[in-house]
């Protein structure tokens, strides 16, 4: 038996195949992979050597999986990346793109968002069986802790949520002495 775990590597699983298939016959057709090395530099440069590489960074390929792609050695990328500052930029800019999402992500969650959903509803009359379906946008409220990391990753100095204050700090207990006529000792 599967579990959502298993369900959910599968998907992405699949989904990156499906990926690496198209960005493999977009590069055939470009006839990438007859080019030799300086040549597939040259091409990186061009506007859709730059695109490539975005695309591949934004769907969280880390730079193995590219060089795979793109059928050059690891290390070879690697020197190609660092000794071409728009090529690094393009890498950083897909990377960038990916943690883009994540956070739209984090605001959606903390802010509350709409989201369609589809209800079935069967009415039974007789031997008969209707079935009616229902779309529909159901509502999520917004998520506390959602609110509080962004709350205290993005406006640190406004907001600071500090487990320390909800304890209560040793210099706010005192004690009363009361005392009744002359002896005060």
């Amino acid at each position: 038996m599967e579990n959502i775990f298993d369900k959910i590597l599968k998907e992405n699983d699949s989904k990156k195949r499906g990926f690496l298939k198209k960005v493999n016959n977009f590069l055939k057709k470009e006839k990438f992979f007859d080019l030799n090395l300086d040549k597939k530099t040259e091409y990186l440069l061009s506007m859709n050597g730059l695109k490539t590489i975005m695309i591949c960074a934004r769907q969280n390929l880390q730079l193995i999986e590219i060089a795979q792609v793109l059928k050059i050695p690891q290390k070879n990328l690697m020197e190609i990346k660092t000794a071409n500052p728009k090529i690094y930029d393009a890498f950083d800019f897909g990377y960038s793109q990916r943690m883009t999402q994540v956070q739209d992500a984090i605001y959606k969650l903390a802010t509350g968002y709409y989201m369609p959903y589809e209800k079935v509803q069967e009415l039974h009359t007789g031997n008969r069986v209707t079935k009616k379906v229902f779309k529909e946008d159901r509502y999520f409220p917004p998520d506390v802790r959602a609110a509080q990391y962004i709350l205290n990753n993005k406006a640190q100095f406004e907001y600071k949520k500090d487990t320390d204050k909800m304890l209560v700090p040793e210099s706010n207990q005192f004690a009363i002495k009361i005392s009744f006529g002359e002896d005060e000792s």
